[in-house]
């Protein structure tokens, strides 16, 4: 999982990601890629959960689950 970006959409914050390829823009209180949660989201970072693991990436960072 790679957090790309964080943009502002009509004044909500939605993070870009890939995760296996596949790009997903998605806000706070969404799953996407079946086990990933978006849990809050700041204006360069974002706390993400996979299962019961709970991590936090900074736009450009990756991280293998």
């Amino acid at each position: 999982m790679t957090l790309l970006e964080i943009r502002d959409e009509s004044g909500v914050r939605r993070a870009v990601l890939t995760v296996d390829g596949q790009t997903y823009t998605v806000g706070v209180g969404s799953t996407f890629a079946t086990d990933f949660k978006v849990v809050s989201l700041g204006t360069s970072s974002g706390v993400f959960m996979y299962r019961d693991s709970v991590f936090t990436l900074a736009v450009g960072q990756s991280i293998i689950k």
